[in-house]
Order: structure tokens, then C-alpha cells, then sequence
């Protein structure tokens, strides 16, 4: 598949000179300084990257995982440090400039993939970010090796790019599906559509239907490889950085890895109520949000009994954004929260899940000496009974003189009719009008 990507980018027996490696940062690794040699050629530094494949000493492994990261996939970088409680300490990735030769980083993913090691997994999650969409389209091929298959709907999206991501896009679907559907990156674009919708459908039959791809391994189970768990661990605990940006890279990786993120999570849980971290605890329930499995929804019951409301209305606001009844019952306790806050989320959420305990909880639900409480009673309520209940009251608040009430309103019709109605909340009240108009319509179908 390499070979591929070098022919792709035009390299002859010389590859390209130039930016096409980061600078190495402080402490890195003799093996690493030496796969990202500034002072030979690309051909050099692929050569020496590729000669590791199938090497899984941590020290093969950690260069590897250093060459493929590059400053437009994470903000940070997992340096080994002994001294540390799960053998990391993250390090800023400084930020470089045009990377206008990926062939460093496809060349890494490649010798990784040939390892099989599942310490890749959350670079490679991230690395579907990647400033080069030939990087993603290789990152998201390993990622189905190692069970993994967020990379799919990226391999999807650059059919429709430039020629480099269509043709390696195309090559790893082929290769990871068994399938065709007769694209060809050559043909006419009505023709590339056609192809494309094929292959559209293919993934949404796949997703849906739970058959397993060709090429594709067994999801990761913790325990089977110690690199793995340690790296994965040391993400979770980033749930809990101050560092924006770090937090929600560390997020990303958690929500991609989805349900074998969750043994991972509850152990995280442990640890930051043992070290009193309510920033990982609540990272943890936001993360929830995007993992729809028994256990998770276990694990989020659990945060809504959490010792800081920050957490408990955070598991609250996730259970609305996974939907899906009868709502649990530590949700519906959390109506009586002694936190406004933790009442307010776990009143929105019943209303996001709504069916009949929902309703019934939310109609019992006493907000009146509160303001806030008493519009989101309201909103969960229209929402709850799929606007038969409250339509008036929700259509006025179009027009309300707060804008956070007109937000508010216009997040819980366009979730019900799916239907924007060309609203602008600072627009003049008679453009606003005509909005509430048409929601009218919508609502009477």
C-alpha cells in the first residue's frame, strides 16, 4: 500500500525534499531523532522507518508513533517517562510549518500496521485528522486492521476531493471491503457520484446490519497488550487537563475508540475520585454521551450520583444527547438535586428522551420560582410530547427579548422538525415572525 502512496505523489527514484518532517522536540528518543534525520533525503528516513516494521519493542513502537504524529492531528505528544503513574507525561507539540510531504507519516502508519500493534489506536484516531487527507486514508486502513472503524466515513468523504485522496481512498475501500462499485477516479464526475452513493449505501448496510468487513480485526479488549493499556489509560486521565485543547484532542480519541473505550473509562472514573478530579469525571460522562452501550449508560447512572454537580449535570446533559427510553431512574431523582444546575440539565434531558415516564416526570416537576428552571420545564415538555404539549408557549419564545430563550427554543424545534426555518435570532422581530410561521406549519403535519 505504500508503494502505492509514493507513486501517487509523483516521486520517482528521489522522493521529494523539504518540509515533509516535523522538528524533534526535546527528549526525544536516539531511534526516533534518527527516523526523523533532517540531514538526509526522504528516501533515507523511509527507508529506516520501514526497516522497523514488524518490530514491536516499545522502543520501535514509541519512534514509529513519533514519526506518524504531526501537529495537525494533536497538540500533544506521549512521552514515555518511567516516573510517571502510567509511564507518559505529555508533552506541546509545537506548532510547524507547510508539511507539503506526508510520506514520512504514511510510511510510519504502514510499518505500524504491519506490527499490529493496538498501542497505535488512539494516535491513529487522531491521525484521521491529519492535515493530508493521503495520511487519513492510510490511518483509517490500519484502523480496520485493529477492529476500529471511525476512518470509513473519512475514506467516504475524500472520494469527493482531490485526485491523490480519491485514488488511495478508493484503494482501501476496495481492499478493506472486497467491493468495487465501479468507481473509477478517472471517469466523469456523474459517473464518480454514481459510485460514490454506492458506496454510501455499502456503509450504511454494513453499519447497520453488523457484518464484518474483510480486512477487518477484532476490536481492542483491554489486557492484551500492556503498551496499549498504558497509553489508552494516560488518554483517559487527559480527559482531566486544563489544557483546553488537549482535553478535547483526548475527547475525540475516547468517543472514535467507542465501546472497548469503556472498561478504560470506568477505571478512569476510579482514579479521578481518588485523586478528587471532577474535571476527568465529567470529561468522562461527556464523553458518554457518544458511546451508546449498556455499560456506558451504566457508568453515566453512576456520574449521576458523583459528589460534584459539575459532573452530575454533565451525565445528566448526556443521557438527553443519547435519547433513547425509559429514562434511568438516578435521571428522574436528579430532578431534586440540591444544585439548580444539576435540575436544570436532568429536566432538558427527559425532555431530548421524552416518551411516557419522561413526560409524566417532567409534567411533575415544580421550576416556578425559578426562571430558568421554568423554561426549560416548558421546552422539555414541547419536546417530550413531540410539540403536542407547550406549542404556543415554545413558538413565543421566538420572539422573546432574551436571546439565550430565543436559542434555546429554536435548538428544541429544529431537533423536533429538523427544519432550521431560516431563523436568525438577531434578526428584526417581523423576519422572526415569519419563522415562527412556518414552525407552525411544520407542527401541524
Amino acid at each position: 500500500m505504500f508503494v502505492v502512496a509514493l507513486a501517487l505523489f509523483g516521486c520517482g527514484g528521489e522522493a521529494p525534499q523539504g518540509p515533509s518532517v516535523s522538528p524533534a522536540t526535546p527528549g526525544e528518543s536516539p531511534l526516533a531523532m534518527t527516523l526523523l534525520d533532517p540531514e538526509v533525503s526522504t528516501d533515507v528516513r523511509i527507508e529506516r522507518i520501514l526497516a522497523l516494521a514488524g518490530d514491536s519493542s516499545p522502543e520501535a513502537v514509541h519512534a514509529l508513533l513519533r514519526v506518524m504524529r504531526d501537529r495537525s492531528q494533536a497538540a500533544f505528544l506521549l512521552s514515555p517517562d518511567d516516573g510517571a503513574p502510567l509511564g507518559y507525561r505529555a508533552v506541546e507539540f509545537k506548532k510547524t510549518g507547510e508539511d507539503a510531504f506526508p510520506l514520512e507519516r504514511v510510511a510510519a502508519i504502514t510499518a505500524l500496521e504491519k506490527t499490529g500493534t493496538h498501542a497505535a489506536l488512539p494516535d491513529l484516531l487522531l491521525a484521521l485528522d491529519d492535515r493530508n487527507p493521503v495520511v487519513q486514508n492510510h490511518a483509517a486502513r490500519a484502523l480496520v486492521k485493529l477492529g476500529n472503524r471511525s476512518g470509513i466515513p473519512v475514506l467516504l468523504s475524500n472520494l469527493e476531493t482531490r485526485i491523490l485522496a480519491i485514488e488511495t481512498a478508493a484503494t482501501v475501500l476496495r481492499e478493506i471491503s472486497g467491493e468495487d462499485m465501479g468507481f473509477n477516479p478517472d471517469g466523469g464526475w456523474a459517473l464518480k457520484k454514481e459510485a460514490i452513493g454506492r458506496w454510501k449505501t455499502w456503509w450504511e448496510g454494513i453499519r447497520d446490519g453488523g457484518a464484518s468487513l474483510k480486512a477487518e480485526g477484532r476490536p481492542y479488549q483491554r489486557g492484551t497488550d500492556p503498551l496499549a493499556d498504558l497509553r489508552i489509560a494516560f488518554v483517559v486521565d487527559m480527559l482531566g487537563q486544563m489544557q483546553f485543547l488537549f482535553h478535547e484532542q483526548a475527547r475525540l480519541t475516547m468517543v472514535r475508540m467507542g465501546a472497548p473505550a469503556l472498561s478504560f473509562l470506568r477505571d478512569g472514573v476510579e482514579r479521578a475520585r481518588k485523586t478528587g478530579n471532577p474535571t476527568t469525571r465529567a470529561g468522562i460522562a461527556h464523553v458518554l454521551a457518544h458511546v451508546d452501550h449498556p455499560n456506558g449508560r451504566e457508568l453515566l447512572a453512576g456520574l449521576l450520583a458523583d459528589s460534584h454537580p459539575t459532573v452530575r449535570s454533565r451525565a445528566a446533559e448526556s443521557f438527553g444527547q443519547l435519547g433513547g427510553g425509559p429514562p434511568p431512574e438516578a435521571l428522574t431523582q436528579a430532578l431534586a438535586d440540591v444544585d439548580p444546575g444539576v435540575r436544570l440539565a436532568a429536566v432538558e434531558a427527559l425532555g431530548r428522551i421524552g416518551g411516557s415516564e419522561a413526560t409524566a416526570a417532567v409534567r411533575a416537576f415544580d421550576g416556578s420560582d425559578d426562571r430558568a428552571l421554568a423554561t426549560a420545564r416548558t421546552l422539555a415538555l414541547f419536546e417530550a410530547t413531540k410539540g403536542v404539549e407547550e406549542r404556543d408557549a415554545v413558538l413565543g419564545m421566538l420572539l422573546a427579548v432574551d436571546i439565550p430563550t430565543r436559542n434555546a427554543a429554536h435548538a428544541a424545534l429544529v431537533r423536533l422538525t429538523g427544519d432550521a426555518a431560516g431563523y436568525d435570532p438577531l434578526a428584526l422581530e417581523k423576519d422572526r415572525e415569519r419563522s415562527v410561521r412556518r414552525y407552525r406549519e411544520l407542527l401541524a403535519r
